[in-house]
């Protein structure tokens, strides 16, 4: 699991039935095991460190689901929850041990990795002289996708998305559509800003992916990325929000790429995979994007 430096994460120990399981752990961790009373306090912290940027309502959605499901876990299920507290960075270790036989998880305290990232819309001047968007979204959606990277990255790889700004791009005539790669690098990609760390930009259809990812592309010589208004992937079923899978995944490609790694990977259900995916880091995408 990761904890950040100076926060805290959550961890269920499956099968840990009260009373018959001890832990312990080195020094760069504090365990706390959660009790009902602590259940109210801890959804809302952790909902405040990660998932405000979505909106107070989508916040408050994941307080209650968070609350929810902690309170399930304690009255549900055998087994015990730990508040996990990082100390110092780099690897940990915390272990269980029940019936003569010891079960050890490892730990990685990360400092927070914080990631500038602009977004661009794309609009072109009619033949009446009026500016007219290609694209479905706007700047003001921009906060809303911060706050939904930082609820997907933030307690899993604890990295921090930062809205550097949002802002509508022009063309002098309609483009195409679908939006080729050449169009995209000689008319697009230079309108990008100077300082964020990686732009993402939104031209309405996108028809310059590769083979299997038409959906969205990163160009890692620009650090910028192009994201379909409606991305398709038929292989991630409901409620998953394909949108989110697709920007979400682009920048794993920036993330990965700053420490040298690039591609996708065969491991199913994670993001990044070039098979079916999800929302979900495994622990080799966290190590290859932000290790301790």
């Amino acid at each position: 699991m990761v904890v950040p430096h100076k926060g805290e994460n959550l961890v269920w120990f499956a099968g840990a039935y009260s009373g018959s399981v001890s832990f312990s752990h080195d020094s760069k961790v504090s365990v706390h095991q959660v009790k009902e009373k602590d259940v109210s306090k801890i959804a809302g912290d952790y909902v405040r460190r990660h998932a405000m940027g979505m909106g107070l309502g989508a916040a408050e959605d994941a307080r209650k689901a968070l609350w929810s499901a902690m309170f399930a876990i304690l009255h549900g299920n055998p087994g015990k929850l730990l508040l996990v507290s990082g100390k110092s960075p780099g690897w940990s270790w915390i272990k269980a041990t029940h019936g003569g036989k010891t079960t050890v998880l490892n730990v990685a305290v990360t400092k927070t990795q914080s990631v500038d990232v602009s977004f661009r819309f794309l609009r072109h001047k009619d033949t009446g002289g009026k500016m007219v968007p290609d694209t479905i979204w706007s700047p003001d959606d921009a906060a809303r996708w911060v706050g939904e990277l930082n609820w997907i990255y933030g307690p899993q790889a604890n990295i921090s998305f930062d809205l550097w700004d949002a802002e509508w791009v022009p063309l002098n005539q309609a483009p195409n559509q679908p939006i080729s790669r050449q169009v995209f690098l000689k008319d697009i990609a230079g309108q990008k800003p100077a300082g964020p760390d990686v732009t993402v930009f939104l031209v309405g259809q996108w028809g310059g992916g590769a083979s299997g990812h038409s959906s969205g592309t990163f160009f890692d010589d620009e650090d910028v990325a192009v994201v379909d208004d409606r991305p398709s992937h038929p292989e991630i079923t409901d409620p998953i929000d394909k949108f989110q899978v697709t920007l979400a995944h682009e920048l794993a490609h920036y993330l990965r790429k700053e420490r040298g790694f690039a591609g996708h990977h065969d491991r199913p259900n994670v993001l990044l995979s070039s098979g079916i995916q999800s929302l979900r880091l495994d622990k080799q995408l966290v190590m290859d994007m932000n290790p301790p």
